[in-house]
């Protein structure tokens, strides 16, 4: 039914199909953010139930209403918006969509111009790199540490080595003429 006021037809009042969004979260500034993320972030809300608040639409189809085309670009979207504490994510398994829970507006990160900066490099990471660890885990003390690479990793290794030798070659009193392992 149709509800008229000056001359102008208005939306129903008890629609189902309606979506809301918190007030902080404009009020705050994250709509201003970003494009994806706000897009994302409204396209969730969609979804959300309104008991539960969460939801799991797939790729494809957050793809297609919020028009990213790219999934790592979507997968760098949802980390920022995991990251600044909008919603919580349950990854999915075996090909079964993530489960995510849209957070109430107590849990957000202040959003800050560092909060910001750290937002965009954390959608670059790898989803371990920046999630809080659960208490009594054994990696606890080291969360938000991010990796070497793989240079910086075999760099060690080789230090290592050579340390190693070179203790070895000591203790046993190797002569120099009879080592063949230089090119380390």
């Amino acid at each position: 039914m149709a509800n008229y006021q000056d001359g102008f037809i208005v939306r129903d009042q008890k629609k189902r199909t309606r979506l809301y969004i918190d007030n902080e979260f404009l009020e705050k500034g994250y709509a201003a953010m970003s494009h994806n993320a706000s897009l994302m972030y409204v396209c969730l809300t969609k979804y959300a139930n309104a008991e539960k608040q969460t939801c799991y639409p797939g790729y494809e189809l957050v793809m297609k209403e919020t028009g990213i085309k790219n999934r790592n670009t979507l997968a760098q979207t949802i980390n920022v918006l995991e990251y600044l504490r909008l919603i919580g994510v349950k990854r999915g398994w075996r090909g079964r969509s993530n489960r995510y829970y849209l957070l109430h507006h107590s849990q957000w990160r202040a959003l800050t111009s560092i909060t910001s900066d750290t937002a965009r490099a954390v959608s670059k990471m790898g989803t371990k790199e920046y999630q809080t660890r659960r208490k009594g885990s054994i990696t606890s003390n080291t969360r938000n540490q991010r990796i070497n690479s793989d240079k910086e990793i075999r760099k060690e290794d080789v230090d290592k080595l050579k340390e190693g030798r070179d203790a070895l070659v000591a203790k046993l009193k190797i002569p120099r003429e009879y080592r063949t392992d230089e090119r380390l």
